[in-house]
């Protein structure tokens, strides 16, 4: 038996998981696909997960009552759905906030986390910001899910299911989002790390949503959130950035699934739409196709030698395969839950259950076909009705009931039906039997049955049938909507940063289409990205990766104006550590080596979420270097906090640490001015010479991007009118005392060469 293990990393990735779910509950996965699915995420609590983990308890009972656990069939509980976890979603790793997790008694640890994150953002010993989640701060969340002991206990739960050879795994997460932004890579990069799960040779796919919805701002409780509507598309676009820095090559997944919409739902105001910890967004189409797109991969898990983008049309016109197999399922479910809310419960309930009902021969058909009692009968059809029920109120289709309140539950319907296209699926309270089921005999409702087939002590699985049979004799259906757009938030003739259309293909039917990942992820990191202006610039809570304040720093030291004090900065930070200053004879650098001084989870951070490749062969074999304003008299003891000045990454030589005060960056921005007095941009520009080819000769894999950046932002400096830089006053070596020279990277020593 396959196995197809789904894997939903945050809260979209959790109603990714849930709608796949429900739709396999209706036979959208072949037969002989054992379903496993597992939610990766802090909040244990969320009214979703609640809901989705009693579904699989009412789907697990209902089988087991009909002696049909181990049923591998089509149709309506013929799928074998095996959960990782028994109870609620798994936990990347038990901390709670960062001091903890990062182990930041250790002094070293101490010393180093501030040059990534700011003073405020790294907790105390006994604070909980993280307990339920990160709420937009990516950069933050891969720590966590960089956690060695949280890793061995996913794997742990999974390695199982990826034994025999014969396993698939789709992973689901938003681009916009914090958990899923954070984790959904992590996750794809921890099963190709792992040798045993390795064996089993899994083909793993990951389907990433763009933003498909918005809260209304106007009422939205925004207390807290570092995950503001007004930046989800520069979210989307850093995601696609950072994967495309990754490198189609070692994208650790065989085929990107994306997903978005050209029109996201809004949310209507009101704080109980977007309220921290307690967000119920509605099920939309997206989710959906989610599941559509996992059934896709099992059908065509592609080529291993190359990963591939496959995205999709929006509906328009005829519903075409595969997307008219789930509508047919939605309807056949649709179907049933009328036919027995209107006619089989009603007649059953009447008679009491009883084994006779007169004028009704089918009743005692389905009796003596499977031994089953008048009242065993009824309570199955009535378990099967609320199940199907859960699946139609889930999509829409059927009228939701919780404790939120009947306007809320109203609303929440209306915002699902209006994502799915016009036409797609008719619900339950406008079905009309007489007009939608003509083709249909109700008195062979069951006559497909058989117990010792398919069907064991499930004769609900025949009305499934028996239903599926009348709606395929339905007319296809037309929406007419968005002809040619594709199901993403940015289309084919959307304008690119470099006056280029997108230009991506758009699919001819309802199917996927397959596209080489690079091309496309390149043409997406082109794409003209909305920026509210209001939002400021990017945060490093935006980017999934702890060297977040280095991406973020680049961006606004290139788009930064002559004279602006980031410029002034910036050249301070490479006066201080290329040239020597207060009689110094050694550059100003610490190397603070990836050793068992910091925990687990800030290591395999610093060297999995570097974002250029590998930290090792880009920076340093050995750890992070640091570059200090301090003396130090022991050189192994790390700088005091306070004379932290950045840190050495390829891009821009250095980077400013990320809880840089107020007055250290006033100090910079004075040297950086009286080296321009000293003409040291000029003299900078001269000892570079092809930097870019040098990172290219270093495997940067930015070096046409970032070597150009930096030769322009030198050049846009104003000659000097002081004395001038001579190369005596620059560092000639790297402190070989306590850096060895042969474990940096060839762009650093080629800056210290004599």
């Amino acid at each position: 038996m396959r196995r197809l293990v789904l894997i939903g990393v945050g809260g979209s990735g959790a109603a990714c998981v849930e709608a796949a779910v429900h739709m396999a509950a209706l036979g959208l996965f072949p037969p002989d696909c054992e379903v496993v699915p597992l939610v990766v995420d802090p909040d244990s609590g969320h009214s979703r997960t609640i809901g989705f983990q009693g579904f699989l308890d009412d789907y697990r009972k209902l089988r087991e009552a009909g002696n049909a656990t181990n049923l591998s069939a089509p149709g309506f509980l013929g799928c074998r759905i095996t959960p990782v976890v028994a109870a609620g979603p798994l936990k990347p790793a038990a901390k709670r906030n960062l001091f903890q997790l990062l182990g930041l008694t250790s002094s070293q640890a101490r010393s180093l986390a501030p040059l990534f994150f700011a003073s405020d953002e790294l907790g105390r010993p006994d604070s909980t910001e993280f307990e339920l989640g990160f709420y937009g701060r990516a950069n933050a969340g891969v720590c966590f899910f960089a956690d060695p002991e949280g890793e061995e206990q996913f794997l742990v739960r999974l390695r199982q299911y990826f034994t025999g050879g014969n396993s698939t795994a789709v992973i689901f997460g938003s681009a916009f989002g914090g958990t899923g932004a954070a984790g959904a890579v992590h996750v794809a990069t921890v099963l190709a790390k792992d040798p045993q799960i390795r064996t089993g040779n899994p083909s793993v796919a990951l389907a990433q949503l763009e933003p498909y919805f918005y809260p209304d701002p106007s009422g939205a409780s925004m207390a807290g959130m570092t995950n503001m509507p007004e930046t989800y598309e520069r979210r989307t676009e850093t995601a696609y950035r950072f994967l495309h820095q990754l490198g189609s090559a070692a994208l650790p997944f065989q085929a990107l699934y994306l997903l978005g919409a050209s029109e996201p739902v809004v949310l209507p105001p009101g704080p109980e739409w977007f309220k921290k910890d307690q967000q119920d967004n509605p099920s939309h189409f997206v989710e959906y196709l989610a599941a559509l797109a996992a059934s896709d991969f099992v059908h065509n898990p592609g080529s291993r030698a190359e990963t591939v983008v496959r995205y999709r049309r929006e509906p328009s016109g005829d519903f075409k395969e595969p997307l008219l197999a789930m509508r047919r399922l939605l309807q056949s479910a649709t179907a049933s839950l009328v036919f027995l809310d209107r006619v089989v419960l009603p007649i059953l309930t009447q008679r009491g259950g009883s084994d006779a009902v007169p004028g009704h021969p089918w009743v005692h058909d389905v009796l003596r076909a499977s031994g089953l009692t008048g009242q065993a009968l009824m309570q199955h059809l009535s378990a099967a009705r609320n199940l199907l029920a859960r699946v139609l109120e889930h999509a829409g289709l059927a009228p939701r009931s919780s404790a939120r309140g009947q306007a809320f539950d109203t609303t929440w319907t209306e915002r699902t039906q209006k994502s799915f296209p016009s036409g797609f699926a008719t619900p339950a309270s406008l079905l009309d039997l007489r007009n939608e089921l003509t083709h249909a005999d109700p008195s062979s409702v069951f006559e497909s049955y058989a117990r010792e087939g398919e069907d064991a002590l499930l004769p609900s699985r025949a009305l499934f049938r028996w239903a599926g049979e009348a709606v395929r004799k339905l007319p296809p259906g037309s929406t007419g909507q968005h002809p040619g757009r594709l199901q993403l938030v940015k289309q084919t003739d959307s304008p690119r940063t470099d006056n280029k259309p997108l230009g991506l293909p758009v699919p001819s039917d309802d199917a996927f289409l397959s596209v080489p990942a690079r091309d496309t992820l390149h043409a997406l990191t082109k794409a003209a990205w909305k920026s509210d202006p209001a939002a400021g610039e990017r945060k490093p809570s935006e980017y999934p990766t702890i060297w977040a304040p280095a991406l973020t720093f680049a961006e606004r030291l290139w788009g930064s104006r002559p004279g602006t004090p980031v410029r002034d900065q910036y050249l301070g930070l490479v006066w201080l550590a290329l040239m020597k200053l207060d009689g110094r004879t050694s550059p100003p650098l610490h190397l603070f080596r990836l050793d068992a001084s910091l925990s687990g989870a800030f290591r395999n951070a610093l060297v999995d979420t570097f974002p250029l490749g590998s930290l090792g062969n880009l920076v340093c074999e050995e750890g992070v270097l640091v570059l200090h304003s301090g003396r130090m008299v022991a050189r192994e003891s790390p700088p005091a906090a306070e004379d932290l000045a950045g840190f050495l990454f390829p891009e821009t030589i250095v980077v400013p640490a990320a809880s840089l005060d107020g007055e250290k960056e006033k100090w910079l921005a004075e040297v950086g001015r009286a080296a321009t007095q000293r003409s040291f941009p000029a003299w900078l520009t001269k000892r570079l010479g092809e930097w870019p080819a040098e990172l290219k000769k270093a495997l940067v894999p930015t070096w046409d991007v970032a070597g150009p950046h930096l030769l322009r932002i030198l050049g846009e400096f104003p000659a000097g009118q002081g004395r001038p830089v001579t190369d005596q006053e620059a560092y000639s070596s790297l402190p070989l005392t306590s850096i060895p020279v042969t474990s940096v990277s060839s762009w650093i020593r080629f800056l210290y060469r004599s």
